[in-house]
């Protein structure tokens, strides 16, 4: 596909709060796994790619869509990957709303951790409005947020409809299946008190090789996988109620305040209570 010479065009549009970006890369650009306060949509364009999305393990093929929901902890697994072309849309949950009546498909859309279609038939189709939006960009046309959203909105579209919906395209591999499994507990379990000894002897692996292949897929040790998750939980509940920054770590599996504190500040860079007071300047 012809486009710029450039490896990424970004634009963000402000009336819609989404980011936009159609980038060609040759190497691996998420090496840790990461989550967003918004949807992303994901579109390959051209190559393959491995992704670890929460629990599972998944391979995206050539014209593959997927739509990974808030919250959700994603990476690449790739450390070595042949070029690959996609496009990335991250964009807030209000777009959906916008578009969806309520009903069991919106409700089955929002309410899945991640959505694959794969329909290589609207393959050109896609590939034909990302080279006009691509050239809307570089002219600085005026209509480009409105080929944008139209773009989205018939993306939005094939994935709440319901056809050609891969109800999974997970990775048998080797530690894949284990490696899911630990996922699938410390998701379930990170408000508790975990050990490495506890995961250990759960999963009949030892800690040492626990801990090389739990780093090697997800980018993070185990203890900053689970101090992530608690972050995570923390600033949810601290944006959602009016509870205590104590309780909200209590609530989150930390047991001193001061520990809550110092790991809130690493991973955030603000301290709990400027976080309370810029989400309130929203």
């Amino acid at each position: 596909m012809n486009s710029f010479n450039a490896k990424k065009i970004y634009l963000y549009l402000n009336s819609m709060e989404t980011e936009f970006s159609v980038e060609r890369l040759p190497e691996n650009t998420m090496n840790r796994s990461h989550a967003h306060d918004s949807f992303e949509l994901y579109f390959l364009i051209d190559g393959n790619r491995r992704l670890l999305v929460k629990n599972n393990f998944y391979k995206l093929e050539k014209g593959d869509i997927l739509l990974i929901a808030p919250g959700i902890l994603h990476k690449t697994l790739d450390e070595n990957p042949s070029e690959y072309h996609r496009l990335v849309i991250n964009f807030p949950k209000r777009i959906i709303d916008n578009v969806m009546r309520k009903g069991d498909a919106y409700t089955d859309l929002i309410s899945r951790e991640a959505t694959i279609v794969r329909n290589m038939k609207l393959y050109d189709v896609l590939v034909n409005d990302i080279l006009h939006i691509e050239n809307a960009i570089q002219n600085n046309d005026t209509q480009t947020e409105l080929l944008i959203a139209a773009f989205l909105y018939k993306l939005i579209y094939y994935l709440s409809s319901g056809e050609n919906i891969l109800p999974t395209t997970e990775i048998s591999e080797k530690n894949s299946k284990q490696i899911s499994d630990i996922l699938k507990y410390i998701n379930s379990n990170y408000t508790h008190p975990i050990t490495l000894a506890e995961l250990s002897a759960k999963f009949y692996v030892s800690e040492f090789h626990l801990c090389r292949s739990f780093k090697k897929s997800t980018g993070r040790t185990i203890v900053e996988y689970i101090n992530y998750l608690r972050i995570e939980k923390a600033k949810k509940i601290l944006i959602e109620s009016e509870t205590t920054i104590k309780k909200a770590a209590e609530m989150s599996g930390f047991k001193s305040i001061v520990n809550f504190n110092h790991t809130f500040k690493d991973y955030e860079k603000i301290t709990p209570s400027q976080f309370i007071k810029i989400r309130k300047m929203k």
